[in-house]
């Protein structure tokens, strides 16, 4: 086991919205707005459908 596989999932989130969602506007107006995203190389962000 790597010290990545130990880490990873204590420093990460992972959180299902809906797109229909209205919680999902929100969050995205909310990340935009972040400190942390200014300085980002890269924002992932997937759509899974059911």
């Amino acid at each position: 086991m790597s010290l990545i596989d130990i880490l990873f999932p204590s420093l990460t989130s992972t959180i299902h919205i809906s797109y229909y969602n209205e919680a999902y506007d929100m969050l995205v107006d909310w990340i935009a707005y972040q400190p942390f995203v200014y300085n980002a190389h890269t924002l992932i962000a997937r759509v899974r459908s059911l």
